[in-house]
């Protein structure tokens, strides 16, 4: 596997294995090369979670691993000698949990995995409760299950927030006019409504920079407790905005 490793493969892949059992696996490959004597993960670590997705069972991490059949082998033996009369064998290294698992079944492919992986788009499948436990924990993945998770929670809330924000807005903004507007008002109806898309699509870069911001600085409680706070104070004001009578 090291002789591999040099070459240029699949770089920063996350996919999902999940178990038959109910269990689900979370797997981060640093690097993975495919080659004639066979398909190489380079720096991988694996996190599996309950069913329900509320307990960490497992969290390890391993330089080398191989796909063999339809099996993910993270055991080996180095071929070189030390010396010492005894193979050296490459095992996976512990972060959380207790146990270690040296091969578990592997549910997609490698071309599906090559093709699929990566980002915090394969997180989506995950509930609310499983991206909490994954992301409260070290390692590549917390970082893409954070994310996904805060971008989860500001769609929730942030549409009601918008809507009564918005319903606000037209309230206190309604046309004036008895009959038919000027044709002028009419024509820059177009020019409004690219204006409004402008503004929109703005705000959702700068809400997924925003996001990005707080997962990569924040823990996952403190996170989660700004972005709901943030989202919270639109409403009021919003509430505010309906309730406020007309002179």
């Amino acid at each position: 596997a090291r002789e591999y490793q040099i070459l240029a493969g699949h770089s920063g892949l996350f996919f999902i294995n999940e178990q038959s059992s109910g269990l689900v696996q979370l797997v981060y490959v640093d690097n993975l090369v495919r080659t004639r004597g066979g398909d190489f993960l380079y720096n991988l670590e694996l996190m599996e979670i309950d069913r329900h997705g509320e307990t960490l069972l497992l969290h390890q991490a391993v330089p080398f691993a191989r796909v063999i059949l339809d099996r993910l082998v993270m055991r080996g033996v180095y071929r070189e000698d030390d010396g010492s009369g005894r193979p050296r064998t490459i095992t996976p290294t512990v972060i959380a949990g207790d146990g270690v698992k040296y091969q578990v079944p592997l549910v997609p492919t490698v071309d599906e995995i090559v093709q699929y992986g990566g980002g915090p788009a394969s997180l989506e499948r995950l509930s609310l409760a499983e991206l909490f436990t994954v992301s409260d924990h070290s390692g590549p993945v917390r970082q893409y299950a954070l994310a996904v998770l805060l971008g989860r929670l500001v769609r929730i809330a942030g549409f009601f927030a918008l809507t009564l924000a918005a319903a606000a807005v037209s309230r206190r903004y309604r046309s004036m006019y008895l009959g038919p507007p000027p044709l002028l008002v009419l024509l820059l109806l177009p020019v409004v409504l690219w204006v409004l898309w402008l503004v929109i699509d703005l705000g959702r870069a700068v809400v997924a920079a925003a996001v990005q911001t707080l997962a990569l600085s924040l823990s996952p409680t403190v996170a989660v407790i700004t972005v709901v706070l943030a989202v919270l104070t639109v409403i009021p004001v919003s509430i505010a905005g309906l309730s406020r009578r007309e002179r």
